[in-house]
């Protein structure tokens, strides 16, 4: 495997593990969404994010979401996909005490 492979690997996980992360903290929204550009010096990834919201044909339970992160490269023929399971998050007003 060539440096630049491993590279842009490396790169493609951080990205995904790094915008699964924002959802997580609610500083991006956890909705689906096409593919957007990351910013300079990154403007050649793109990445998108796929939710399944629970149903009752699919049980996930907890009232939890399955949320995908996807992120690309077409230059370098890359994609790579992170996916976990999120609780949506409640306002803060409708909190229980």
């Amino acid at each position: 495997m060539s440096v630049d492979r491993m590279r842009a690997e490396l790169d493609a996980s951080n990205l995904a593990i790094s915008t699964l992360a924002e959802i997580e903290l609610n500083l991006k929204p956890m909705v689906t969404s096409p593919p957007a550009k990351f910013e300079p010096p990154l403007e050649r990834w793109t990445w998108e994010v796929e939710v399944t919201e629970p149903s009752e044909d699919l049980d996930m339970g907890g009232g939890l979401t399955l949320v995908e992160v996807i992120v690309r490269n077409e230059e370098k023929e890359k994609e790579t996909r992170f996916a976990r399971m999120i609780r949506a998050s409640m306002p803060a007003t409708s909190r229980p005490d």
